[in-house]
């Protein structure tokens, strides 16, 4: 029997649902948010999302000190986006514990709010959920201090996570110098494979003067997860690199490799990529490849590869010869049609 998965998000739209809107002024909202039932705390929720003010904080900033008050307060004062609520969620780490600690932690994390460094540092000394939190907290902020903590920190899932979300923080911020060497640590680690495959994902991003060599390795690995998501990031390549390393990685690779390295181009719609294929095209020892090859060139290939596709259409495996076929029929360049004009005049 199937049971139905029901998510967050649904839990809110089936109270939205149930619960009739409140259409009362934010003082009465926030009492019944406080006091009401549970459905006039959802509809009491649902409509301070929207209509909040600045003057809802020192109530809300109240509302934390409750167990029962603190999950709808925490989320309206992070949505808020408010200095000051910012503020209201530090200032209630030094009088909670536990779940809402962490719960605290994870706003101030969604918010990108660093002055809880310091706190945060101080809590990794505590018990899980809140230290999990702190790390996670600390990560997404990426402030030297926090690389610092991070850095010091016992090494374990928790902390690799961090630092895997303290990388991928300071890439979105450009600061890739910062970001290559927490991703190195973490490939070179013996952390979880999906850890390390994201990992190995960031540090060819960031690692631009060894990026063939990682792609080498992550094409050759024996999972075809990670050849599969090593062939997807060469085929991000920008043109220059792909034209310049392409032909000579394809031709290094196992045959496993370069088939997914083929797939790969050909769905990335990377017309760079065509250089790689016509290498695939030319080696006879490996028809997997070599077909996709040949099916790809419809694609990302020009008039120039006409002659070679031409040249397969008589071939003795059918796949290939069809492969062959159907590249020529959707190759765009209008060159094309001339150069099977010849071919057909050179077979007259």
């Amino acid at each position: 029997m199937r049971i139905p998965v029901i998510t967050l998000a649904g839990l809110f739209l089936l109270s939205s649902l149930l619960c009739p809107p409140l259409f009362a002024d934010e003082a009465a909202l926030l009492q019944a948010l406080a006091t009401g039932s549970a459905c006039e705390k959802d509809a009491a929720r649902q409509a301070l999302l929207t209509s909040a003010t600045p003057s809802a904080i020192p109530q809300l900033s109240a509302q934390l000190a409750k167990p029962d008050t603190f999950d709808n307060a925490c989320f309206l004062l992070e949505a808020l986006r408010l200095p000051e609520a910012d503020a209201a969620l530090r200032a209630a780490l030094a009088s909670t514990t536990g779940r809402e600690q962490a719960g605290l932690l994870d706003a101030l994390a969604h918010r990108g709010d660093a002055a809880a460094e310091k706190q945060a540092i101080a809590l990794i000394a505590q018990p899980e959920p809140v230290r999990a939190a702190a790390l996670n907290y600390l990560g997404r902020i990426a402030t030297p201090g926090a690389l610092a903590a991070l850095a010091a920190a016992p090494a374990d899932a928790a902390t690799a996570g961090a630092t895997l979300a303290a990388a991928e923080t300071l890439t979105a911020r450009d600061e890739l110098k910062q970001a290559e060497p927490l991703y190195a640590r973490l490939y070179r680690s013996n952390v979880a494979d999906p850890l390390r495959l994201a990992a190995f994902a960031g540090l060819v991003r960031t690692d631009t003067a060894n990026t063939v060599a990682l792609l080498t390795e992550g094409l050759t690995h024996p999972s075809p997860v990670w050849r599969g998501t090593a062939a997807r990031l060469a085929a991000q390549l920008p043109e220059k690199t792909l034209a310049k390393q392409g032909p000579t990685l394809m031709k290094a690779l196992p045959p496993e490799s370069r088939l997914a390295l083929a797939d790969a181009l050909v769905a990335s719609k990377n017309k760079a990529g065509a250089p790689l294929l016509r290498a695939a095209l030319d080696n006879d020892a490996d028809t997997p490849t070599r077909l996709a090859a040949a099916s790809g060139l419809g694609d990302l290939g020009s008039a120039d590869d006409a002659p070679a596709l031409i040249a397969l259409l008589g071939h003795p495996e059918a796949a290939l010869a069809d492969a062959a076929r159907m590249s020529l029929i959707k190759l765009a360049d209008p060159k094309t049609d001339s150069r099977l004009v010849r071919a057909l005049g050179k077979d007259d």
